[in-house]
């Protein structure tokens, strides 16, 4: 520090002074303290400055502009994770009270596995995605984040596409091996489970632009409407289908959520989606599932082993295909992005 004045030196000698004196307070004027209602020990301890500080963050934390701040961004979202609970869990208590306990049975053993398996990827992405894309976000600009995400969203392609079609390509023999013979015919409603999992977590993707905008109320909005329409469809669906009408309408249900997500990011936040990446994830899916359907024709007596042989054909052949056709262009900006 530079004291531009000529007391430089006299001032700089009783700093230490007044350290002193500040630190040892307690014993050389402990009248002064009691006076303020300051116990010498807790000065001591220090709790006076402690308490001092507690003070001055509460009265930061609670300050106007910082309690709005927190109240517009976070309520939101607290109303978004109640409607996210109603939107995923809905689909189950409509089906006890209008169908049966079997069917919703039949509907848990069909969901459980396949939708957590595809949520699974979604949520690695984002819990590795959102830090990164909000630091650059902040420090690169919106340009620098919306490349970011085309890139994240390639990266969701590559892994959910294939994991949704090889799902629904091997799930009668999943189903043979994992679940018993009164929960088998549950493998009709893999279609529908794993394509609603990927339209939420495709939404996720969408949902980061709102969040770098702290736009958290179009989020709420968004899925407060898709649950609501998951339960008028449900009441409706499940009345004539059952278990298979309950997964139409939640598949439904987050189509819409997809769909609001993507209509309300684009007002705040724009960037382009990696169609090009989709394609060739979808063509190298569909070779993949052509594989497994021939390699089903072949007689195993063991169907663990066929299930295991059939994944890792799938591995393969899916990342051969997505290896060859996909562009090194498309590979350069990926290592550059992430390098």
């Amino acid at each position: 520090m530079i004291l531009p004045c000529r007391h430089e030196a006299k001032v700089t000698n009783q700093v230490p002074k007044a350290i002193d004196l500040l630190i040892n307070m307690d014993e050389s004027h402990p009248n002064i303290l009691l006076e303020h209602n300051i116990q010498p020990t807790d000065y001591r301890h220090g709790l006076v400055f402690r308490s001092a500080i507690e003070l001055k963050t509460f009265k930061f934390i609670l300050s106007k502009p910082i309690s709005k701040q927190l109240f517009s961004y976070g309520l939101p979202l607290v109303i978004s994770n109640i409607a996210a609970w109603v939107l995923t869990l809905s689909s189950r208590y409509q089906l006890s009270i209008i169908r049966s306990n079997e069917d919703v049975g039949i509907y848990s053993a069909g969901t459980s596995v396949s939708d957590h398996s595809i949520l699974l990827i979604s949520q690695l992405i984002l819990l590795a995605a959102y830090p990164i894309g909000v630091k650059i976000f902040e420090n690169k600009g919106e340009k620098a984040a919306a490349l970011f995400e085309q890139r994240v969203t390639g990266i969701f392609l590559c892994l959910s596409l294939p994991a949704v079609i090889g799902f629904i390509t091997v799930s009668k023999l999943f189903f043979r091996v994992f679940m018993g013979v009164e929960f088998y015919q549950g493998f009709v409603i893999i279609p529908f489970v794993v394509f609603g999992s990927f339209f939420f977590g495709l939404q996720q993707r969408f949902q980061s632009g709102l969040l770098y905008k702290k736009q958290t109320k179009y989020i709420t909005r968004s899925t407060v409407i898709a649950a609501i329409t998951n339960i008028i469809t449900n009441y409706f669906l499940i009345s004539y289908f059952g278990y298979i009408g309950a997964a139409i309408g939640n598949c439904f249900s987050y189509l819409i959520l997809l769909i609001l997500v993507i209509i309300y990011s684009n007002k705040f936040f724009h960037w382009r989606f990696p169609f090009e990446i989709m394609i060739i994830s979808l063509f190298g899916s569909g070779i993949m599932s052509l594989s497994i359907i021939a390699f089903d024709n072949i007689s195993i007596n063991s169907q663990i082993l066929k299930l295991i042989l059939e994944i890792i054909i799938a591995v393969f052949v899916y990342s051969t295909t997505v290896y060859v056709l996909i562009p090194k262009r498309i590979i350069n900006t990926y290592k550059e992005t992430f390098k």
